[in-house]
């Protein structure tokens, strides 16, 4: 384990790591101010910071969640100015979470059906009860 999905404590490293984070995009914000919205991809994260990609949304979640105003889009994170900055992240999320509500929806249809009927695997039949043999 990295550290960095612990909600609770995290490791020296994965402080540090949020700490580089934060500075980084407060200074690149700064250096960039009066460009429009001046990204930074996941990759330079990763690579300056050597963390994986599933580390630095970690750290972009956690600095979210504490109340620092980081954007992103196709093109990158970034340090927000103004509620307008934000928007389209929130736009983002809220089309994510609508998907993933429709997921979960199908899978519990699929989690209903799975106790009635026959189901397929691999393209073979197997009848309710099955559950010794072939599977």
């Amino acid at each position: 384990m990295s550290g960095f999905d612990h909600k609770d404590k995290m490791t020296l490293r994965a402080t540090k790591a949020v700490s580089d984070v934060l500075w980084g995009l407060k200074r690149y914000r700064s250096a960039y101010l009066f460009a429009e919205n001046q990204r930074v991809k996941s990759s330079v994260i990763e690579r300056k910071l050597n963390l994986t990609g599933s580390e630095v949304r970690a750290i972009i979640a956690h600095l979210r969640l504490q109340g620092h105003p980081v954007g992103s889009d196709g093109r990158g994170y970034f340090w927000a100015v103004s509620p307008r900055d934000l928007q389209a992240t929130i736009d983002h999320f809220a089309g994510r979470e609508e998907k993933l509500a429709e997921v979960r929806h199908a899978l519990m249809r699929t989690q209903a059906e799975l106790g009635q009927g026959d189901f397929y695997l691999d393209g073979d039949v197997y009848a309710r009860g099955e559950v010794g043999g072939q599977l």
